[in-house]
């Protein structure tokens, strides 16, 4: 099979041209044109007071949530009676999220006592967000004021149901975040927010999308409305991680502290923990596609939890596996209970996770090095222990199961082509691997001169097929304890085993002992495509049933 140079550099282009794209943009809208519709249409009483709350809000705050507490109530009661009404579902959904809103914007506290309304109303929250924590320390913004836009964030992913969908953002930056593996300065996550109302005090609960799926309004259970999309697009449009995902291939070295395993939701020790790996020249944003078709299933909602590990991608990826491995252990010591993890890698990222699957015993140590594993003559303690940590390692008994899509655990022509070696040049190799290299000129090797010259490589020579690393490495027996899936791409052609994604072909992707395989109409980003998301989704629901979970309402 004969590969051109060409996709690789629209490939670079892309990722060149799209970087000046934003992945996610959040912007805030007035909820007075809800205000002119109902004021134009033919409205009822309930469209009155909502009118009025909405002119109110500003000036009288107070008396604009005394007309929304009407409004739920007047709802509350019609959904009773019917509780498929689609006019007082709507009615009810738009007062909540204005009561979100008034209070947000007038900054007033329903936590310590109960708000005192005209009317002799009361709106009151008894419980606090999550246990332990100062909901003073939170903003509450309601989803309904956001617009969201972006490459990712085009369609917004919901579902309806009864309740106002909320972001909750901590007000103040989070110090010592990395420590527990937060994934920003700022933790964004969603909520949906409903309201009872009896005996003129109105209640507003919290509650939380991805463990809830229905709640009991006036004696009758209603589905609970969700919003996939919206803390997603806040955490993405605050951090920005494309800005820096080509530099981080170009210059590694400079953003070494972005190599971090990070949680996308509060931590909770039932949920199996899903890592998702990016690859070359990408960042975790790559995932928000698969993140947000996977939370939209409420089976895998409530029994996973997702994760991500980012890198820099100019890393040699033994060394990225290495790095990855490492934070595998811190997370065993800060959550010691956490359950065995699902690993989802794509490209380089599907080729670090298998890593976690093999075991090197000494095999590749020796393939370099001559003698036991000690203290190499002619390293620093501090060098020869780093390439001990790179090339022996064990299979990670805290793994379960893995998705490897469009991986090239063999390598990729395309690595070998001008443009590759080009790109490769332009990869500026961390200064203590330079240094590692010069020192490992003077240590005598078991191989030919040749290996001398490859130990070291960066990003883009190790994605070579010719890489006397790739080599070795494959040929390592994959896990037959953990059971792996691949996914992969043919761009439509329907020509497997002939087949390639453009970038990666079927004979590197295509592992022999995996317990299923699926090939996609996609192109190199088979992990955004709906038929990856959807296979991906059936491999956890598989993986459910292995680990003895019933379904609920199955």
């Amino acid at each position: 099979m004969r590969f051109s140079r060409t996709p690789l550099c629209l490939t670079i282009l892309s990722f060149v041209l799209s970087s000046c794209a934003p992945i996610a943009t959040v912007r805030t809208h007035d909820l007075k044109v809800g205000a002119e519709v109902r004021r134009n249409a033919k409205h009822s009483d309930r469209d009155a007071l909502l009118v009025a709350a909405l002119e109110l809000q500003k000036r009288e705050p107070l008396q604009a949530l005394a007309n929304l507490v009407r409004v739920v109530e007047s709802a509350q009661a019609e959904l009773g009676a019917n509780p498929k009404s689609v006019k007082a579902r709507e009615d009810y959904n738009f007062a909540v999220s204005e009561i979100i809103c008034v209070v947000r914007r007038a900054e007033l506290d329903l936590w310590k006592k109960p708000l005192a309304l005209p009317g002799g109303l009361e709106l009151w929250k008894k419980k606090h967000v999550k246990a332990g924590q100062d909901p003073l320390l939170y903003e509450f913004t309601a989803c309904s004021e956001l617009k969201l836009g972006g490459k990712y964030f085009k369609e917004r992913l919901t579902r309806e149901g009864l309740g106002a969908p909320l972001v909750v953002a901590n007000k103040e930056n989070v110090k010592d975040y990395e420590k527990r593996f937060g994934m920003g300065k700022k933790t964004y996550y969603g909520l949906t927010a409903t309201a009872q109302v009896s005996g003129g005090r109105c209640e507003v609960l919290f509650h939380d999308p991805l463990e809830v799926s229905d709640v009991v309004i006036a004696g009758r259970k209603q589905p609970l409305a969700a919003d996939y999309s919206a803390s997603l697009a806040l955490l993405v449009s605050d951090e920005r991680p494309e800005k820096i995902r080509l530099k981080r291939l170009f210059a590694p070295d400079k953003y070494a502290e972005t190599a971090r395993l990070s949680r996308l939701r509060p931590y909770d020790p039932k949920r199996i923990p899903v890592v998702f790996v990016h690859g070359l020249m990408d960042t975790p944003v790559t995932w928000m596609p698969m993140i947000l078709g996977l939370r939209s299933d409420p089976e895998l909602s409530k029994h996973f939890q997702g994760w991500v590990y980012s890198y820099p991608s100019g890393y040699p990826y033994p060394y990225s596996a290495m790095l990855f491995r490492r934070d595998l252990d811190r997370l065993k010591e800060v959550f010691p209970d956490h359950k065995k993890i699902v690993l989802v890698g794509h490209s380089m990222g599907g080729v670090i996770c298998r890593f976690l699957l093999t075991e090197s015993g000494e095999r590749l140590y020796k393939e370099f090095f001559p003698g036991p594993l000690m203290s190499l003559p002619g390293l620093f303690e501090d060098e020869s222990d780093i390439m001990k940590e790179m090339l022996v390692y064990k299979e990670r008994a805290d793994v379960s199961r893995a998705v490897f899509i469009a991986a090239p655990h063999r390598g990729s022509k395309l690595a070998t082509s001008f443009a590759a070696r080009l790109v490769g040049k332009l990869v500026r190799t961390p200064t203590w691997l330079v240094e590692l290299g010069r020192d490992l000129a003077q240590v005598p090797f078991v191989g030919t001169d040749s290996l001398k010259l490859k130990l070291i490589p960066n990003s883009i020579n190790t994605l070579s097929p010719k890489n006397e690393f790739v080599k070795l490495a494959s040929e390592l027996p994959t896990s037959t304890r953990v059971p792996y899936h691949s996914i992969m791409g043919d761009r439509g052609k329907g020509d497997t085993p002939d087949s390639s994604d453009g970038i990666v072909p079927y004979w590197s992707s295509h592992l022999d002992g995996a317990r299923s395989e699926r090939i996609v109409p996609s192109n190199h980003g088979a992990h955004r495509h709906p038929e990856a998301i959807a296979e991906v989704a059936r491999i956890l629901h598989e993986h459910l049933k292995s680990e003895g979970v019933r379904a609920s309402g199955r």
